[in-house]
C-alpha cells in the first residue's frame, strides 16, 4: 500500500517540494527510459506519482 503514503506525502508537500518530487520522478523516467534502472519496471508507476504529484499540484494551487 505505497500508494496511500504517497498520497499522504504529497498532500504535506509545499508548492517547491512538489516541483522538486515531479523532476525527481522525471529524472527516474528518464533513466528508466536508458536502461539503467530496472526498464519495464519503473516508467508507469512513476508516470502515476508524477501525476498524482500534477494533480495535488493544481488542486492547491487552484
Amino acid at each position: 500500500m505505497k500508494t496511500k503514503s504517497l498520497k499522504a506525502d504529497i498532500a504535506k508537500k509545499d508548492e517547491n517540494a512538489l516541483i522538486d518530487f515531479i523532476r525527481s520522478e522525471r529524472e527516474t523516467l528518464r533513466t528508466a527510459r536508458f536502461g539503467t534502472a530496472g526498464t519495464k519496471i519503473a516508467p508507469s508507476h512513476v508516470r502515476k506519482n508524477i501525476a498524482r504529484a500534477l494533480t495535488a499540484r493544481k488542486a492547491k494551487t487552484a
